[in-house]
């Protein structure tokens, strides 16, 4: 069985030419082994075994070609419908300009929104961490930490606790800061923070140990678990600690579900959007505070690259920290059709 195919039609791609014509400067900078096109159509070929072939308009040089889905690399976050009568092009009417002014526009327009994007989300993250540092430094780290939250345990602050460096743990109670805590701000413990609270935390491995806020490396629960940072890594950490394993039935079923066009078809843009960040956070590619920011993060994406991506995404097998294979994907599938055919 076929499954769907990666790339929209409309989507720009990256891809290999696979009979250049032209002299190689006329493909681009990376010439016909790394140049870009437009998707018009999609078909099945199923010789010598079942593939999707593309139809490709290059934008430079507007030869049509076929190209097998290998041998696309990547495709826009935008695709040729957002730049139609867009002010960023030269002329509103972009069927009257040549290959060469389109090549232009697209590559500007995609740069200057990559660049825009990394700019509101870098500048604003460097400037609220300089300031959470310094306070950190000042004050101490103000944890939102309780009993039962997960963490990671940096060891090689103190030597009593270096066999535990980057193993994981669970809080069992937080103490008041003793005399130990205190001095341990005037050794080299917390040359970075000064020390605020002490934990009784269970390894991995089983021991108990003590620490302070400063060998708290990354925590993956606040408030007691009452706020999951990252999903798919507290799934497993709850199994390892012998915890219940956090449950939420729109999660459950999106981590679950192999998702086809068909199904995302009728859905507009905001749909798309938020049916992607709850995918990609359920198994942990997005952790809670890009999925509380997901309207910016995906403000302009095209309705192409999401539908693209939620089909990648719903392929990823988080248990196996990889793509399912096609074998698995058909397996799938057909195990879905026969519960349909159960339920009636």
């Amino acid at each position: 069985m076929l499954d769907d195919y990666r790339f929209s039609i409309g989507r720009v791609v990256v891809y290999k030419h696979p009979n250049p014509l032209l002299p190689k400067r006329a493909y681009g900078q990376k010439g016909p082994e790394r140049t870009m096109g437009i998707i018009i159509s999609v078909a099945a070929a199923y010789d010598p075994h079942p593939h999707w072939v593309y139809t490709i308009q290059n934008i430079r040089t507007r030869e049509n070609v076929q190209v097998p889905e290998c041998e696309i690399a990547f495709g826009a976050s935008l695709d040729y419908s957002e730049f139609r009568g867009a002010s960023r092009l030269p002329s509103a009417n972009t069927d009257r300009m040549t290959g060469q002014m389109v090549a232009e526009a697209l590559n500007k327009a995609m740069t200057e929104s990559a660049v825009a994007n990394y700019l509101r989300a870098s500048v604003h993250d460097i400037v609220r961490a300089e300031k959470a540092e310094e306070i950190a430094r000042r004050e101490g780290r103000e944890l939102p930490l309780g009993a039962g939250d997960y963490i990671r345990i940096r060891g090689d602050l103190r030597p009593e606790i270096k066999d535990f460096h980057n193993l994981y743990g669970k809080i069992l109670k937080l103490e008041p800061l003793d005399r130990e805590s205190i001095e341990a701000n005037v050794r080299g413990m917390s040359r970075r923070y000064r020390t605020r609270r002490k934990y009784v935390v269970q390894a991995d491995n089983g021991e108990l140990i003590r620490i302070y806020d400063p060998e708290i490396k990354v925590y993956y629960t606040i408030r007691s678990k009452k706020q999951i940072l990252n999903w798919r890594a507290v799934t497993f950490l709850a199994e390892v600690f012998g915890d219940d394993a956090p449950y939420s039935v729109e999660l459950e079923y999106v981590q679950n579900h192999l998702y086809s066009r068909d199904e995302l078809e009728g859905k507009d843009r905001d749909e798309l959007r938020d049916l992607l960040s709850s995918l990609l956070y359920a198994k942990g590619h997005m952790g809670w505070r890009d999925y509380e920011d997901r309207h910016r993060l995906f403000k302009g994406v095209s309705k192409g690259f999401l539908v693209d991506t939620i089909l990648a995404a719903s392929r990823f097998d988080m248990h196996r920290n990889r793509l399912m294979t096609a074998e698995e994907i058909d397996l799938k599938k057909k195990d879905r059709e026969r519960l349909k055919k159960l339920i009636g």
